[in-house]
């Protein structure tokens, strides 16, 4: 006959199936809130749970060496501030007398065979469950607890193991923190089968919304903060799918038996994020938005729900769990779902490159070989073929409809221009001057990186961009700004909108090329004199720093690389001259710039800030620096420099004593110059990208030391959207803001949130253990 501790066991193992709401406090929030979805329909996975009692049990049969805990967890714990230390002896103590207890053999033996009859492979996840007035604290120590895998041979040490993972010195010292009786915490365990996963994630509905966050295989890189996984908003009034982009540079699959008996871990693929790839189809999005206007109202604190989609086909999806909601930004912002356009069967790939820049165009085809003899009136509506594009080419550009290059990468000018106008644009298209013709009628599709044969039915029509139609308003960012690149007025009233602390960088040779009729400086001075261009530019440059009063402005002073124009260097070099030295070469363009920008901070404008480009050496600085006290302007204008040139890794101290007030990390030249590859070259500049472990041990140097010497830096190039699982180094490192073009606004906000929103998590747990072993 079986002992009562034993009757008791077993009598507390209950499926999922057979819960009833009476069991709430047996079985927890977690597992309760699963077998309402069970009984409402809606596809869980199968579930066992080992009930309170079984835990309340197991306590009683341990012979605890401090009498302290001999009533355990009937216990409790007034331990001061001040000697937080004991908590963790406390924890250890708990911990030592779980492993040394054994579970009673007859009840493990009787649940391992239930268990076996599903799987041999499990999941145990903790489900808590805390009476009023503390049920509130049942999501923060739920977000607390590990997942544990095992396989049934280790099923009993591993039941321990969760057991113990709610009373660690982390978890003791929240609970005293927010007066939670120990005696009062309800402590059960799910039990799942392990399943292959093609994808998981959690869902969360509202009444305006149904959001989705997404990542390859199981979900325990979402758990752990480890990926940015992809964000699918379900607008409900306007019934219709928005999507943001992560980084999901890892998945999680099927466990293997590890060298401990009954251990299991997970096989861990590392992952390359690719552009335009997403995690769910359509036909899988169509099945969570089926889920989740199923789900019935969800009674526990317990708000998100965990899906996967299981089994070869990924056709099986299933509810895994249910976890605490997690606070996002506001998803009104998102970019919308892409329908792709009607093809016919004429439709095919004619030629594929780089997705440069967002956005798709039907149009029709001008081929260049001489990009000189192009004007806005021969090129307008038509997507241009041509082997690179220049700066000075900024004026026709913005009256084409789209863009495909033959060389360059995602850092190329032909790129970084087509975003800033929002054109669609494809580059490293090699045979493209042979392969198209001049009035043949394409497909441009700048999200894939296409050009397709037009759909016989199609006329040219706009470009349709895979932008945001709705920025996102109210801004949560606590410690990283998010600002935007911008040079154009004619964007100004779109870009205000955008949630964005300011510009992180107005680039003056596009802004000078459309206030100049497309005419360079020095073309538009010879004309109409040095006063006149003065007042030309301060006139235009007063009307867009008001336009973002108080937020900052950065304005980059001209760098233009005169090529054409000077034997000293080769045409189109980034070591030519340029920058600083152009200065020290000839100031004549750089003090009128500086007289323009006096003349609007003589009008009271404080919210602009000068960014000196390409700067050398503390030479070329102190030189610009002395323009500058010629000019009036050291007492009323912030000055920045460029960090792109290598040496400015090394000689940061310097530049800030000699007068330097920030720093603006240009990632695209940094890369470039740190690895020796040209932006132009479309091989190199997908092999060797900002990502590389020595241009983020340079970017990790510039920030910290920016931080240590007490002056703002940013990130302004292209590195946070090629790379955007770079912004959680970014904010951890304490960089001020990061600038990113229109498009890459929304997604950038999400990214700067959930690192910011993961880091206090951190920092919070950190603390908490501090204390504790410091104390």
């Amino acid at each position: 006959m079986r002992s009562s501790v034993q009757d008791n066991f077993v009598e507390s193992l209950y499926w999922l199936n057979k819960l009833e709401t009476t069991h709430s406090l047996r079985v927890g929030d977690a597992a309760l809130g699963l077998a309402e979805l069970y009984n409402a329909q809606v596809p869980v996975l199968p579930s066992a749970v080992i009930g309170t009692e079984s835990f309340q049990q197991f306590c009683r049969s341990i012979v605890w060496s401090s009498p302290f805990l001999s009533d355990f967890p009937h216990v409790s714990l007034r331990i001061r501030a001040a000697h937080p230390f004991q908590l963790q002896a406390v924890a250890e103590e708990i911990a030592q007398r779980f492993e040394q207890t054994a579970l009673p053999p007859l009840w493990l033996q009787t649940a391992s065979a239930e268990l076996q009859s599903l799987s041999n492979d499990w999941r145990l996840c903790l489900s808590l469950t805390l009476p009023k007035p503390w049920a509130q604290f049942t999501p923060l120590l739920t977000e607390m607890l590990p997942v544990q895998y095992c396989s049934l041979t280790g099923i009993g040490t591993a039941i321990k193991q969760a057991w113990n993972s709610t009373f660690t010195a982390q978890t003791l010292l929240l609970m005293q923190e927010r007066a939670i009786p120990i005696d009062q915490l309800r402590v059960a365990l799910l039990l799942q089968p392990v399943t292959s996963a093609q994808a998981s994630g959690f869902l969360t509905v509202t009444e305006t919304y149904i959001q989705v966050q997404a990542t390859h295989g199981l979900s325990k890189s979402l758990m752990m903060g480890e990926i940015l996984p992809e964000t699918y908003t379900y607008d409900r009034q306007e019934k219709r799918w928005h999507r943001y982009p992560g980084s999901i540079t890892s998945a999680y699959q099927v466990p293997f038996e590890t060298s401990i008996p009954g251990e299991l871990g997970l096989v861990q693929q590392i992952l390359t994020p690719v552009s335009d790839s997403w995690v769910l189809e359509q036909l899988q999005l169509e099945q969570l938005l089926d889920l989740a206007q199923k789900l019935p109202p969800l009674q526990s604190e317990l708000q998100a729900v965990e899906w996967i989609f299981s089994g070869k086909e990924s056709e099986e999806l299933h509810i895994a769990g249910l976890r605490p909601a997690q606070p996002l930004p506001p998803l009104t912002a998102a970019l919308q779902l892409r329908e792709e356009p009607g093809l016919d069967d004429n439709s095919r790939v004619i030629a594929a490159g780089l997705a440069a820049a967002v956005g798709q165009v039907t149009a029709p085809i001008l081929v260049c070989e001489d990009p000189s003899q192009l004007q806005p009136n021969i090129v307008a509506n038509q997507i241009v073929v041509l082997k690179q594009v220049r700066p000075v080419d900024w004026v026709w550009l913005q009256k084409v409809a789209g863009l495909i290059c033959t060389t360059g990468g995602h850092t190329s000018h032909g790129a970084i221009m087509a975003r800033e106008l929002g054109l669609p644009a494809v580059v490293g298209i090699a045979g493209a001057l042979e392969t198209f013709q001049s009035g043949q009628m394409v497909l441009l599709d700048g999200n894939q990186g296409q050009v397709l044969a037009a759909p016989s039915s199609s006329s040219p029509g706009r470009a349709s961009l895979s932008t945001p139609a709705k920025p996102a308003l109210d801004l949560d960012l606590q410690t990283t700004q998010l600002w935007v690149n911008l040079s154009q007025s004619q964007r100004l009233e779109r870009a205000l909108h955008l949630p964005v602390h300011g510009v992180g960088l107005l680039r003056s040779e596009w802004f000078l090329l459309d206030i100049c009729q497309g005419q360079l400086p020095e073309v538009w001075i010879q004309q109409q004199g040095a006063d006149a261009f003065v007042s030309h530019l301060s006139h235009h440059l007063l009307s867009f720093v008001q336009a973002w009063h108080p937020r900052p402005v950065l304005y980059r002073s001209l760098d233009c690389k005169q090529d054409a124009a000077h034997s000293l260097q080769p045409a189109n070099s980034i070591l030519g001259l340029r920058g600083g030295a152009q200065y020290m070469y000839d100031s004549t363009l750089f003090d009128l710039e500086l007289q323009a920008l006096a003349k609007l901070c003589h009008q009271g404008c404080q919210n602009i800030r000068l960014i000196l480009p390409f700067i050398r050496s503390v030479e070329e600085f102190v030189f610009c620096r002395d323009r500058l006290h010629a000019a009036h302007l050291l007492e009323h204008l912030q000055i920045w420099i460029m960090a792109e040139v290598p040496s400015v890794l090394f000689q940061l101290s310097e530049y800030v004593a000699a007068g330097v007030q920030g720093i603006a990390i240009g990632t695209n030249d940094l890369t470039q110059l740190i690895l020796g590859v040209h932006r132009e070259n479309t091989y190199l500049t997908e092999r060797y990208t900002a990502n590389h472990p020595a241009v983020v041990a340079a970017l990790s140097q510039l920030v910290k030391t920016a931080k240590s010497l007490g002056i703002p830096c940013s990130i302004c190039g292209q590195a946070p959207v090629q790379h955007p699982q770079l912004i959680h180094q970014f904010v951890a490192w304490g960089v001020t803001a990061i600038s990113v073009d229109l498009s890459a606004v929304p997604a950038t906000q999400i990214a700067i949130a959930t690192a910011e929103a993961q880091l206090k998590s951190k920092t919070a747990s950190t603390s908490a253990s501090s204390t504790i072993q410091n104390g």
